[in-house]
């Protein structure tokens, strides 16, 4: 390979090779030698994208970006890797719920993930759980929907409601931001799965989170549970709503912002829990509404609060 690309000018091998390789081949290309990293460098800038339309790969290939991103050296606010999901058929989603469905497991800087549909108000799902962790910053998911009804297996100790949670981002220094996204338990047109008892998006060990215009609804646990000090949700025009614990639920000092025309509503238990010492949930928009949870009556009008935890209401 490096001597194919010593024989064509940089530009071509930049603009007319390097973008139409495999994400495989690409990065046994970048082992063959430093030499070929700037050009590499230079083609992501142009073609700062990955297409995948067959989403069970997708834990192999983010694995694969993260090692072209690390071996590139790339630095997550100069230059973003975006991945592009394109939909699948439903009868590859039938093939994947024979078996075990692999995780995705995003531990590096820069990644966005973008759901392609036709129509702005179509969602592209996955049928994968997604871990973000290991201090990853600058990190997006836009326009997908994670249906988390699937490896719920009870003889495992190792999995809890947290590691099973359709979102799960944790570890201090990551940051990551959810637009448009939707996580739960329920698929129109696959019946026979049973729920998962866990939550929709958990944040924990101090991760932080901003989610914007995003739905976490039919989830076997809360919709988004926030867990430990410096771990914090900004909920931003978002809606928990039909989960079969609380809306929003956090503990142990972590944080929770409710921003925007934000929904909180039908859900098995409180619309809103605030647990221990140095827990806040912050209330901070007047067009936010928290209605028609099954015991809001047995609280404040907001949720319940124990143990020192906070429900505060910072608006006019």
């Amino acid at each position: 390979m490096n001597n194919f690309n010593k024989s064509l000018p940089d530009d071509i091998v930049i603009s007319h090779i390097l973008p139409f390789l495999f994400s495989s081949s690409l990065s046994s290309f970048l082992l063959s030698g430093s030499s070929v990293h700037n050009l590499t460098i230079k083609s992501l800038e142009r073609n700062p994208f990955f297409t995948d339309a067959n989403n069970f790969a997708l834990p192999d290939l983010i694995e694969l970006i993260g090692f072209i991103r690390r071996i590139l050296k790339l630095l997550p606010k100069d230059k973003a890797t975006m991945l592009v999901i394109l939909p699948s058929s439903n009868n590859f989603v039938m093939e994947l719920y024979s078996g075990y469905v692999p995780n995705i497991n995003i531990n590096f800087s820069g990644l966005q993930v973008i759901g392609a549909t036709r129509s702005t108000e179509t969602l592209v799902t996955i049928y994968h759980n997604i871990h973000i962790n290991s201090g990853a910053i600058n990190v997006e998911l836009c326009n997908i929907k994670v249906i988390n009804n699937h490896n719920n297996n009870d003889s495992d100790k190792t999995t809890s409601a947290v590691n099973q949670s359709g979102i799960w981002i944790s570890n201090k220094r990551t940051s990551v931001t959810l637009k448009k996204c939707t996580v739960t338990n329920q698929h129109s047109n696959i019946t026979e799965m049973s729920r998962v008892d866990s939550h929709g998006l958990a944040v924990t060990d101090g991760a932080s989170v901003t989610t914007v215009e995003c739905l976490y609804r039919d989830n076997g646990k809360s919709g988004v549970f926030v867990r430990g000090i410096g771990s914090s949700v900004k909920f931003v025009d978002c809606h928990s709503r039909n989960n079969q614990d609380y809306g929003v639920y956090v503990e142990r000092g972590g944080f929770v912002k409710i921003l925007g025309k934000s929904s909180i509503h039908h859900n098995q238990w409180y619309g809103l829990g605030c647990y221990g010492k140095h827990s806040l949930i912050t209330i901070a928009s007047v067009n936010v509404t928290i209605y028609k949870n099954t015991n809001d009556s047995y609280g404040s009008r907001y949720g319940y609060a124990k143990n020192g935890g906070v429900i505060q209401l910072l608006c006019k």
